[in-house]
């Protein structure tokens, strides 16, 4: 959350649920998210300034 600057846990699990990042769930309230998937979606949604 603190690499995109997101403040609510909906936010994250709309990325999750349309396949935007990757994660892996190893029990019911654990959600790793993958550093790799983040940062790329990071590159793929950057804007570039003037």
């Amino acid at each position: 959350m603190q690499l995109l600057n997101v403040k609510a846990k909906s936010t994250m699990q709309n990325l999750r649920d349309e396949g935007k990042i990757r994660f892996s769930q190893p029990s019911r309230k654990i959600i790793l998210y993958d550093r790799d998937s983040i940062m790329e979606y990071l590159e793929t949604n950057a804007k570039n300034t003037f």
